[in-house]
């Protein structure tokens, strides 16, 4: 249930990230898109069969990995991918309310420089 919890509310950062980089991005924002579905059609995979800097980049720059599949590979008996140490596993569903909470300080700063495009 914690990790549910904590993927939701990492998926609902990774999509307020997108908002924030529409307002200062009028163009198209396909690289945050990258990390939202991207993210989590990699995790529909082990981690082991990604080279180590994609398996870096899902685990602790964007961590769908921390919240989807290490909570799972430690309840199977799997293993981690060597990114994490078993111990930390129970940790990681907090990785989605610390990006949320990261996220929420940027849509503030993004709020306070926000200027319209005049369309």
């Amino acid at each position: 249930m914690w990790s549910a919890l904590g993927t939701v509310t990492l998926m609902m950062a990774l999509f307020m990230l997108e908002a924030v980089i529409c307002f200062f991005i009028v163009q198209s924002t396909e690289a945050v898109n990258i990390l939202t579905y991207g993210g989590r059609q990699t995790c529909h995979y082990p981690l082991d069969v990604y080279p180590e800097w994609i398996r870096l980049l899902f685990s602790f720059v964007v961590p769908v990995a921390l919240c989807l599949q290490f909570p799972v590979c430690r309840v199977l008996g799997r293993p981690l991918g060597g990114v994490v140490p078993g111990d930390w596993v129970w940790l990681t569903p907090l990785a989605g309310p610390l990006c949320y909470a990261l996220m929420s300080l940027f849509w503030r700063a993004g709020l306070r420089r926000y200027r319209s495009t005049g369309s």
